[in-house]
């Protein structure tokens, strides 16, 4: 039976000032936030386009970081082959995991709201990468490599990010964070294999994640502004389910911590790896200096992928952990009128198509 909520409506029908000004601002924070998000994706966007693709020192050290992943990881070395049936195989399995994922949620939600919302997000994400990268952004000749050619940022690290993040989108909210998880290795060996098989360098991989989350959080915003019932765990759990919920898998607090204590550390050591390789002279005695910036290239490129996708799982359970706000809400049958009924004197009997009448006296009858 089709319900309604009780609460956001008076007696006569009319929706209560309360309901309507606690889910506007309800509705406006999440869009707050996603705005936020969105405006430190363009500044580090910005920035890391500065630094890696336009100043001559970035190119350089962007370049050094590659041929190092090539030394260790890209062809001809016994990595090579694995990691390049995994990109090759890339596209075709990100594509039928975000298929079948768009589908079941729509399925088991009997909307194609949220799933349109995701195919759209990942649609763009990636035709957006391929208009920065192929009409927008170029690369100047700073003499530092032969290939002058603007890569910056990675198409086919976009696509596979954008599926991950597609899903993470449309699942259920008790096994966001082990998606999250999940779709953050999946978008670091994604960005680690395509600079080791020599497509792209390191800052086209960071570029990417950076392109993923924009879009990420305007298809977040967007999902849980149009489904919020979904988002959330069942008004009716009780406490035995909610105390039994803490143990879910999909919601150990390990997924969130793996995502954020890492992506904080690489951070925090990529800078000092980057100082050490090219400040002193005890790194060339240890290994070389493309190896040095090589290591710092996947700290940098780990700790953006990670911190990506804890971003967006803190931004969508952020959101959905607002569930007291509709506990407020008691539902009831949409048959229930509220307005009010005409009061009937006591001891009158109201028959439908005839006038109110006193009910009959009949004479009592007795049994032997």
């Amino acid at each position: 039976m089709k319900k309604m909520s009780h609460d956001l409506f008076n007696t006569d029908g009319s929706r209560t000032a309360r309901g309507i000004d606690e889910r506007s601002a309800l509705v406006a924070r999440r869009w707050v936030a996603a705005v936020l998000g969105c405006a430190v994706a363009v500044g580090l966007f910005a920035m890391t386009y500065w630094i890696f693709v336009q100043t001559g020192t970035g190119q350089l050290a962007d370049e050094s970081a590659f041929k190092g992943a090539q030394q260790y990881l890209g062809d001809g070395t016994r990595f090579g082959a694995p990691l390049t049936k995994f990109l090759g195989y890339l596209p075709e399995v990100a594509a039928v995991l975000g298929a079948i994922a768009l589908v079941l949620a729509g399925l088991i939600r009997r909307s194609v709201v949220a799933p349109a919302i995701a195919a759209a997000t990942w649609a763009l994400a990636t035709y957006s990468t391929q208009v920065l990268k192929h009409s927008v952004l170029n690369r100047p000749d700073n003499g530092v490599s032969e290939a002058t050619m603007n890569s910056f940022p990675s198409g086919h690290t976009t696509f596979g990010t954008a599926a991950m993040i597609a899903i993470l989108l449309v699942v259920a909210p008790r096994w966001r964070p082990l998606v999250a998880f999940l779709g953050g290795l999946v978008s670091l060996v994604t960005g680690v294999s395509t600079v080791a098989l020599g497509w792209h360098r390191p800052s086209d991989i960071i570029g990417a994640y950076i392109v993923c989350a924009f879009w990420g959080f305007l298809g977040g915003a967007a999902v849980l502004a149009t489904g919020r019932k979904w988002n959330m765990r069942p008004l009716a759990e009780g406490a035995g389910r909610r105390f039994l919920s803490n143990f879910h898998v999909g919601s150990w607090a390990l997924w969130p911590t793996l995502l954020w204590l890492p992506s904080i550390i690489m951070a925090l050591a990529a800078p000092v790896i980057y100082w050490f390789a090219t400040q002193t002279s005890v790194s060339s005695q240890l290994l070389t200096k493309n190896s040095w910036l090589f290591l710092a290239g996947i700290f940098l490129m780990s700790a953006t992928a990670l911190f990506t996708f804890g971003v967006l799982n803190s931004f969508l359970a952020h959101v959905r952990a607002r569930e007291s706000f509709f506990n407020d809400y008691q539902e009831q049958p949409v048959w229930t009128s509220p307005v009010v009924a005409p009061t009937v004197a006591p001891g009158m009997v109201e028959r439908p198509g005839t006038e109110t009448q006193a009910p009959s006296r009949a004479a009592p009858s007795h049994e032997i």
